[in-house]
């Protein structure tokens, strides 16, 4: 369904009436398993319906992304080049310069 709008087949007005029933699918499941017998799956539960709100920020804000792409993409770049010779350079010579 996301796709779909983010691809103008349909707005954000029906987009959010389109989800409102699955949010409150959701949310009903989660209470229901609050009384699973299965403990980590109950406190699991219990923990998503703490931010259940927040969940579904996307749905009402404009502008933010159901994924978290986007920082991914920017977090990528600096997880790569520690991972290079550079960053092993630099990470040498900082400790060289500190006295260690």
């Amino acid at each position: 369904m996301w796709h779909r709008h983010q691809e103008g087949r349909f707005g954000r007005a029906e987009l959010r009436g389109r989800m409102h029933s699955l949010e409150r699918r959701f949310g009903r499941l989660l209470r229901k398993s609050l009384l699973c017998p299965e403990g980590k799956t109950a406190k699991f539960c219990a923990n998503v319906l703490r931010f259940e709100e927040s969940l579904w920020t996307f749905v009402r804000r404009e502008g933010l992304e159901l994924t978290n792409n986007l920082a991914e993409r920017i977090l990528r770049s600096l997880v790569l080049w520690r991972k290079s010779p550079s960053a092993a350079i630099a990470k040498q010579a900082s400790v060289s310069s500190s006295g260690f």
